[in-house]
């Protein structure tokens, strides 16, 4: 996942700052966005993890993250602010980031 993420940014910083002609000041106000929708999902995700179980946990995050990518197909020049709903789908990357970890220990040997 970390792999294909890395291809991706490339291409999103790219059209970024290219035909879309973000600043710096409107990157900064995408990326709080996200991370204002990080910090309650941090919580939620980890309640559910101890209660639940974290597979699930983990599909579903990376499944309500992938639904960033239209935002992207329908954010253009003069259009650019889909973008907000892309980072807002991007802050559902705490609850992969937390899944993933916790399943990744638990699967982990005790030494």
């Amino acid at each position: 996942m970390a792999f294909a993420q890395g291809l991706t940014q490339v291409a999103f910083f790219k059209y970024r700052i290219g035909p879309l002609e973000i600043s710096l000041t409107t990157y900064y106000v995408l990326a709080n966005v996200m991370l204002l929708v990080n910090i309650p999902l941090s919580v939620a995700a980890g309640w559910l993890s101890d209660r639940f179980g974290n597979k699930w946990l983990l599909f579903w995050g990376a499944v309500g993250v992938s639904f960033a990518m239209p935002f992207w197909f329908l954010a253009a020049p003069g259009r650019w602010q889909w973008l907000f709903g892309a980072y807002f789908m991007w802050g559902g990357f705490a609850v992969v980031n937390i899944s993933g970890r916790n399943l990744m220990l638990k699967l982990s040997p005790r030494r």
